[in-house]
């Protein structure tokens, strides 16, 4: 995304078949890139943006749809406002969230105008609009479902169930199809979580269990994490959330005549919230704020549709007036202090979320990581610790102690933490190419020497480490081979290539050395230690006018390079 605008980028966004697939969003990302570069403030403000529009896009889709200004603008207020938004906007990469909702949002105004009057044209339209919603964020996959629900209320569509399914057809299709390609990415990506980490049935019961807190979440918005760790309910707790359930969907559907609205808001609730509920286990979180982002308005609608039927008369409309705007209020007042836990990593990702949740590991990884980055080495090996304790099988946290503990020399306690990171994760790359490091820290440089061999396949850029060993202990043509395997993969990795002229020049080979070096210089002319080792190697082979001119660059980029200066002087006097 750093590099702007370009088919290239086109070609990676939709291309890039790991993790979780969003082109649109990567798009998104890249062009304000490529217009602002990394100033913070423009990739924020064009968050805010968004989610505004959908704001708007809100009171224009339910004013389409027969409501009124007030209970339009009541929804979109409760919605743009209300606590649970702040993740999907204040994290910039969550762009995700509001650019689908603007997607869905669009999708929903293009079918109700297709609805009352239905071409051609409109319905390509809604195609469109669908299809960037999915492109921006696969979750609102169930989309026609919602559909489905506002045929019967509000645009009372008369036409037997058969035909308005058939009508979503192109539309289930294209969410079929994002469907597939998501799931593939996310599974080449390892982000699903498997059967036998997480079993189906606590899977089940989690799902179960997440409905109400959600709802409890918008109901009463204190304690918001942006983690929430995974837990294994009792069979109480999931044996109660079933009979709220059954509760509320059972109130709805005896209401579905005199209060259509109620069934209408709840079944889309329950149904945008299916993709992210859990049976497929993305990530390690039990539940998310930002999943809330477009459910949440199934709710808000139903509750308004309510508050608007309640006030008949005028001592009632002043209730329900005063009800929405202390739910307002209500909203701002602790989106505020929502909004105050994302000053920066540290409180946001971290502290926090400590302090609102309990066992929360990767609260304790992400604050470990905050401190790290700021130089506070014991404070960040603490939490590393924290973590540790209670995800004993997390490899990137024994790899993160495994460097600190190279930072500060405990070589043997750091090759031990690689080892049992690897035991974990045999595959995790950067755990080898550690583990040799201290392995060679150890003297042990055989080990370490056949571990970097191991490792190279997958990661060829360790052949820089592995040369710089062999050449350590005398074995120029073992690290000259090593490092021109680099410089296959990485061609101006350009001290890989300095190194490659060190050992030609080890080996008497200074015309080789010397084509390595000009090449470097003339790729990267401050390269100050590429322009000594040119200078030695020119003045080796008696170019000697040639050799000062170097000398005097690489000393006139470092006057305290006291090789450079003492050949130079040698040259001079010579």
């Amino acid at each position: 995304m750093r590099a702007g605008l370009g088919w290239e980028t086109v070609r990676w966004a939709f291309g890039r078949m790991h993790d979780n697939w969003h082109p649109l969003t990567s798009l998104s990302h890249a062009a304000l890139w490529h217009v602002f570069g990394d100033a913070p403030a423009a990739h924020h403000v064009a968050n805010v943006l968004v989610h505004a529009a959908n704001a708007a896009l809100v009171v224009i889709v339910l004013h389409a749809l027969g409501a009124d200004v007030p209970r339009a603008a009541a929804v979109a207020l409760l919605f743009a406002l209300h606590p649970l938004r702040v993740e999907s906007v204040a994290w910039v990469t969550e762009r995700k969230d509001v650019l689908s909702g603007l997607g869905f949002l669009l999708t929903v105004w293009a079918y109700v105008t297709w609805a009352r009057r239905p071409t051609r044209g409109r319905a390509i339209a809604v195609g469109v609009a669908f299809l960037g919603a999915l492109l921006a964020k696969p979750m609102v996959v169930t989309t026609p479902i919602v559909l489905l629900v506002l045929d019967r209320w509000p645009l009372r569509r008369t036409e037997p169930l058969a035909r308005l399914l058939r009508e979503k057809i192109p539309l289930v299709l294209l969410a079929a199809a994002s469907s597939v390609v998501t799931v593939l990415a996310q599974r080449q990506g390892g982000a699903v979580t498997t059967l036998d980490v997480l079993p189906l049935r606590w899977r089940l019961a989690n799902a179960v269990v997440s409905v109400p807190r959600y709802l409890g979440a918008m109901l009463w918005p204190t304690d918001l994490a942006y983690f929430y760790p995974y837990r294994l309910w009792p069979w109480t707790t999931v044996a109660g959330a079933i009979a709220l359930l059954v509760l509320v969907t059972g109130g709805a559907w005896m209401l579905r005549r005199a209060r259509p609205y109620v069934l209408a808001g709840w079944i889309w609730w329950l149904v945008m919230l299916a993709p992210v509920i859990g049976v497929l286990q993305v990530g390690e979180q039990s539940m998310a704020d930002r999943y809330t982002y477009l459910p949440s308005l199934g709710l808000l609608i139903a509750a308004v549709w309510w508050a608007g039927d309640f006030a008949t008369t005028p001592a009632r409309r002043a209730c329900a007036v005063t009800a929405a705007v202390l739910a307002i209020g209500a909203s701002i007042a602790t989106t505020r202090v929502q909004l105050s836990t994302w000053r920066d990593s540290e409180t946001a990702a971290a502290r926090h979320a400590l302090a609102v949740t309990t066992r929360n590991y990767v609260a304790h990884r992400n604050l470990a990581l905050a401190l790290a980055a700021r130089g506070d080495r014991d404070g960040a090996r603490k939490e590393y610790e924290s973590a540790l304790a209670l995800k004993p099988d997390d490899a990137a946290v024994l790899v993160s102690l495994g460097d600190g503990a190279l930072h500060d020399e405990r070589w043997d306690a750091a090759a031990d933490y690689f080892e049992r990171a690897l035991a974990l994760d045999p595959g995790f790359t950067k755990a080898r190419g550690n583990r040799a490091e201290a392995l060679a820290k150890t003297g042990r440089v055989d080990e370490a020497i056949a571990v970097y061999r191991a490792a190279i396949a997958d990661d060829p850029t360790l052949g820089f480490e592995l040369g710089n060993l062999e050449f350590s202990r005398g074995h120029a043509p073992a690290a000259i081979a090593a490092w021109r395997a680099v410089l296959a993969v990485e061609p101006t990795w350009h001290t890989v290539r300095d190194n490659v002229a060190v050992a030609l020049l080890a080996l008497d080979r200074p015309d080789e050395a010397i084509a390595e070096l000009e090449r470097v210089v003339g790729e990267e002319p401050q390269h100050q230690r590429a322009q000594r080792h040119l200078g030695m190697a020119l003045a080796r082979v008696g170019r000697r006018d040639e050799a000062l001119a170097a000398l005097r660059r690489a000393v006139a980029l470092d006057a305290d390079d006291r090789e450079a200066a003492r050949a130079l002087a040698d040259l001079e006097g010579r």
